[in-house]
């Protein structure tokens, strides 16, 4: 069909559409409809379907002109062939009004963008801007303008952000393959949402990023030393019958979270042998990880204070704080730490309505305490607990293993110490000052140092 004077596709609201569509139905190459808008001619369209089109879609010649109010807003392109070079709307026309909103582009299977089209603008002028997007054809990723890359912000057609991403697994468990996701591989401005999927997602071949991550009753496994980078905020969720997992399964993966960290009931994260860095530059981050445990953390922006929530919390790996604040969230909370201890930013042990908190070391081996700041400390597990740079223990010490300081390593007991039988207490030959009331040793004190006994306040017992 020739279009050379108006052509006019308006139905009354969404509930009643005009539709422009094929007699014939077989799925027939040839058999679809072909709409040319000859120079000069004019369109208005609202309220409508249009489907069955040609591969070349309806073309708007150059000259041609779009009517600036009834501009293909509020209407759905559906089944166009899933073929090579398929494109819905070839517009080369003039067109004088504003964002054309409200509009769906439909494809039956998965698009492939630069093979499959929603709209074709490289020649006239100015750009149209569209809004309120939908269908799975229905972003730049698919767009054919002047621009050799796809973009939603330049060019002859620009479109709205895509802010989410859905994972839908439908080719395979890759996350790097666009054709998995609903609005294309996430970014650093996008976020990724995970479900419970046939394919769940694998972190595998390259290293990943999105802006927030939420896994609701799906799996994410990051793979092959490879990293996420989250942006933003990670949320874990899930229910009785489906959880929420988020897996390390190297060594060498790291998992960055620039925002909160959040693991909800039903839901867990398994750290394996990877590490988990919080960077958030926001001021503030705060952490629940439920009854998951962490491997390696580590802290790591100078401009934030995290909030660690938890009443008892296990670390199968390091605690490093490189910069900012770490404060426990969570009022006689019980800290198990398998791996060392590294304080290079700030940590302090109690805050606010937190007013007390234990520090268990309890690794089969040796564990090295830097710039050590701990309310109770127990001395568990085997090995010899090293401390390094200057410790501060608030409240009660007890030792049931080996704990020694290093060379130059001062340490401030603040509270009551026991050193049970078969433990040892070794000084470093280093200057040590105990201000609490009860000193008792059934096991054994090696060094040649020096400890100052310096209450003011109190009567002071070695026992």
């Amino acid at each position: 069909m020739n279009v050379s004077g108006r052509l006019k596709l308006l139905g009354s609201d969404n509930a009643n559409v005009a539709t422009l569509t094929r007699n014939n139905t077989a799925a027939v190459a040839g058999a679809e409809t072909k709409i040319n808008i000859l120079s000069g001619a004019t369109v208005e369209a609202r309220y409508y379907l249009i489907e069955f089109l040609q591969d070349s879609g309806l073309i708007m010649q150059s000259g041609s002109i779009l009517d600036p109010t009834n501009n293909f807003s509020d209407g759905t392109w559906s089944n166009i062939r899933a073929a090579a070079n398929v494109c819905y709307w070839n517009m080369e026309g003039n067109y004088a009004g504003g964002t054309i909103s409200n509009i769906t582009f439909n494809y039956t299977g998965t698009p492939v963008a630069g093979t499959h089209f929603n709209v074709r603008r490289n020649a006239a002028a100015p750009e149209i801007s569209f809004d309120l997007v939908a269908g799975n054809l229905g972003t730049y990723h698919f767009e054919d303008d002047e621009e050799a890359t796809a973009s939603a912000t330049s060019g002859k057609l620009r479109w709205p952000g895509i802010t989410l991403t859905n994972w839908t697994g439908a080719l395979s468990t890759d996350w790097h393959n666009a054709g998995n996701w609903d609005n294309g591989i996430p970014t650093a401005t996008i976020d990724a949402v995970i479900i419970d999927r046939a394919n769940d997602p694998l972190i595998s071949s390259a290293n990943a990023e999105c802006k927030n991550l939420t896994v609701s009753t799906g799996t994410l496994v990051l793979d092959n030393n490879r990293n996420l980078d989250v942006n933003g905020s990670v949320s874990l969720s899930g229910t009785v019958a489906t959880q929420g997992f988020v897996s390390i399964t190297t060594a060498g993966s790291i998992l960055y979270c620039g925002g909160n960290w959040s693991v909800a009931a039903n839901a867990f994260f398994i750290p394996g042998a990877g590490t988990l860095v919080f960077n958030s530059g926001t001021g503030s981050a705060s952490i629940n990880n439920s009854t998951s445990q962490f491997n390696n953390v580590v802290f790591d922006n100078a401009a934030s204070t995290f909030y660690l929530t938890g009443l008892n919390i296990t670390f199968k790996g390091n605690i490093e704080i490189l910069s900012g604040t770490l404060y426990p969230n969570t009022n006689n909370y019980t800290w198990t730490l398998e791996g060392n201890f590294n304080n290079q930013g700030t940590f302090a042990p109690t805050q606010a309505a937190v007013t007390a908190g234990t520090f268990i070391l309890n690794k089969a081996g040796d564990q090295t305490l830097s710039n050590l700041m701990a309310h109770h400390l127990t001395v568990s597990g085997s090995g010899i607990k090293y401390t390094s740079g200057n410790a501060t223990i608030n409240g009660v010490t007890i030792v049931n293993s080996t704990l020694q300081a290093n060379a130059a390593s001062s340490i401030e007991f603040k509270g009551n110490v026991t050193i049970n039988a078969g433990a040892t207490f070794h000084d470093g030959n280093n200057y040590h000052y105990f201000n609490g009331v009860d000193w008792r040793g059934t096991g054994n004190y090696l060094g040649n140092g020096t400890i100052e006994f310096n209450s003011l306040v109190q009567n002071q017992n070695i026992h």
